[in-house]
């Protein structure tokens, strides 16, 4: 979740800089705020719920209980490092576009917010690489 509470700070400060033009954009950093917390908080809950009685999280074979397939986490998983990607992404690239059309307040060194986040989708996406391939040789 802190990894989102960051891009949502972004987010933010991009809605704030667009304070006077771009109201549609705007309202797409709203909306793409809303999907990452609902995202996020979703993929959070299952893995926090994923077993029966939640102390086999934990303790795992020491509690009796059950809890879902592997390859659930696994899916969700990989859905939620796609998401990242796409938002490290769009959040990389939508400074080079909105501050290169001069809907920014003027000031220079946006270029290194999108700079940032095309580094960060490169390392979601390497993260994401070596979970599958940690959970191919299970």
């Amino acid at each position: 979740m802190s990894v989102t509470f960051s891009k949502i700070a972004i987010c933010l400060v991009y809605m704030r800089v667009l304070s006077r033009k771009g109201s549609q954009w705007r309202f797409l950093l709203g909306g793409l705020v809303f999907v990452m917390a609902v995202v996020n908080f979703a993929f959070a809950l299952t893995v926090n719920l994923q077993c029966r009685p939640l102390e086999k999280i934990w303790r795992g074979g020491e509690v009796e209980g059950s809890c879902w397939d592997v390859g659930v986490q696994r899916d969700f998983g990989f859905f939620q490092g796609a998401f990242g990607v796409f938002t490290w992404f769009f959040l990389g690239g939508f400074s080079v576009v909105i501050f290169g059309r001069g809907l920014g307040d003027g000031n220079t060194g946006w270029e290194y917010w999108g700079a940032f986040g095309v580094c960060s989708a490169w390392v979601f996406i390497f993260r994401v690489c070596e979970k599958r391939r940690g959970v191919a040789n299970m």
